[in-house]
C-alpha cells in the first residue's frame, strides 16, 4: 500500500504502517521508530498542531485553502490542542 503522508508515529501510528510505503513524514511529536526502505521527506517542526505546519506548506508553495479544509484545519488545531488549553 503506498502511503504518501504520515502524521502519527510510534504508538500513536496506524497499525498497518510497517506494510506502507511512507514518502513523507510531517508531525510535531517527536521522531517515533519509523523505519524506511528509502529516503523520505521529512518535516517536524515545535508547534501545537500538525495542522499547522500543514498549513505552513500550503502557504510556502502559494497553495489556496479553500473554505472546507480551512475548517478541516482549524478543527485539528482545536482537538490537537484542547482548545489552546
Amino acid at each position: 500500500m503506498n502511503c504518501p503522508f504520515v502524521f502519527l508515529l510510534g504508538q500513536q501510528s496506524m497499525k498497518n504502517l510497517n506494510k506502507m510505503h511512507v514518502t513523507h513524514v510531517v508531525d510535531h511529536h517527536k521522531l517515533g521508530d519509523l523505519t524506511t526502505s528509502e529516503p523520505v521527506y521529512l518535516r517536524f517542526e515545535p508547534v501545537g498542531c500538525t495542522a499547522t505546519i500543514l498549513t505552513k506548506l500550503f502557504r510556502e508553495n502559494n497553495l489556496e485553502i479553500d473554505q472546507k479544509l480551512a475548517f478541516l484545519l482549524i478543527s485539528a488545531i482545536l482537538s490537537d490542542t484542547l482548545h489552546f488549553q
